[in-house]
């Protein structure tokens, strides 16, 4: 058995609710109390639209976990946003995190695919400055 920290990716696009919760019992109960990340998963690598639909099946996830009470740290993923966080809060959802990866490339890629990036301090500055501001925005709610 590993006794590191884990991290585990779910989502509730083929279990119900109740088989999702049963799962994660079953897997938890030879872990220790907080030695698992639960990343609750919704649209994986959608990179889609910075609204609530987008994040909205992540949210839900995260609140099965979390009202199984499970003692996990919950991190939202896949399909996440600017908005992840906002709506983790409107719903009563404690989160530890938000993981941004494909929702991020698309507001600074058009500063990575510049020819210049590495060259150009002003460009790299710009990105830096793009991604800061969303991070702030993420963990405003958190």
């Amino acid at each position: 058995m590993y006794n590191g920290f884990l991290s585990i990716c779910i989502d509730r696009s083929k279990l119900s609710n109740e088989k999702l919760t049963e799962r994660l019992s079953k897997m938890l109960s030879v872990r220790d109390p907080y030695s698992t990340i639960i990343q609750a998963d919704g649209a994986p690598m959608s990179g889609g639209k910075d609204d609530y639909n987008s994040t909205l099946q992540a949210v839900a996830t995260a609140e099965v976990v979390q009202n199984a009470k499970f003692p996990v740290y919950i991190l939202l993923s896949g399909g996440t946003n600017s908005k992840s966080s906002e709506l983790a809060s409107i719903c009563d959802i404690d989160i530890s995190g938000v993981a941004i990866g494909s929702y991020a490339r698309l507001i600074v890629r058009e500063y990575l695919n510049k020819e210049d990036f590495w060259e150009n301090d002003f460009v790299r500055q710009k990105a830096t400055e793009t991604a800061k501001s969303l991070v702030d925005k993420i963990f405003k709610w958190l």
